[in-house]
């Protein structure tokens, strides 16, 4: 027995068609977009139209100063404290100072830190503890922790250790990274307390936070 086709029946045929394939597309789960490496940047995927975060070269060279020091005990040199809990461990005196200088991603820069130091400048010194506070030239900021011996040699004072990126504000907001901290001074370990200058620079990386680190 033969049956009417409907005139419209090429029209229903379509409908089918696009029903079918849609529900077809619901079926397949969207694959996990998976991270990527460029060079030596990895990058992440985050929300939707965010910037990912990436790992980059960080650097910064300066000039600091020691603006004063605070003794465990007054006028004693072999006296140990924590600090008030500021210190991890046992240290002689604390070392307070500023510095100037120039930061990758981030130009002039200024800052003021503090740091525990243990030993004597006879028997030789360890710095633990540092906190160096970093302020671009635009307001943002950054903050470094960092620990190193200090050796003389050949009338050098030299600090050689390795530092922490411990975040910030404005771009640093969220960052991490690390490396190594070198400093040197054509000065006793003395005369660096009084105020003799130190020139340092900080080579590592820097990690952003998502949607942040836009390098000038």
């Amino acid at each position: 027995m033969c049956t009417r086709v409907p005139s419209n029946y090429p029209r229903l045929l379509s409908l089918v068609f696009v029903v079918a394939t849609l529900a077809a597309c619901d079926a397949v789960s969207s694959p996990e977009v998976p991270s990527r490496s460029l060079g030596n940047a990895s990058f992440s995927a985050g929300a939707p139209g965010e910037p990912a975060a990436a790992e980059r070269p960080f650097g910064a060279e300066l000039v600091w100063n020691t603006d004063s020091i605070v003794f465990a005990v007054p006028g004693d040199l072999h006296a140990q404290s924590l600090f008030g809990g500021r210190c991890s461990v046992l240290s002689r005196f604390m070392e307070f100072g500023h510095f100037r200088g120039e930061m990758m991603h981030a130009g002039l820069t200024t800052g003021t830190g503090s740091q525990c130091v243990q030993g004597t400048p006879t028997t030789g010194l360890t710095v633990t503890d540092a906190i160096d506070i970093f302020t671009a030239a635009n307001g943002d900021i950054l903050t470094l922790t960092w620990a190193a011996p200090i050796t003389l040699s050949n009338g050098l004072f030299i600090v050689d250790g390795s530092f922490n990126v411990t975040g910030g504000s404005g771009r640093f907001e969220g960052a991490s990274g690390g490396g190594r901290v070198y400093g040197v001074a054509h000065a006793t370990p003395q005369q660096v307390l009084a105020g003799a200058p130190v020139e340092a620079e900080f080579t590592g990386t820097i990690t952003y936070a998502a949607g942040r680190g836009v390098a000038p």
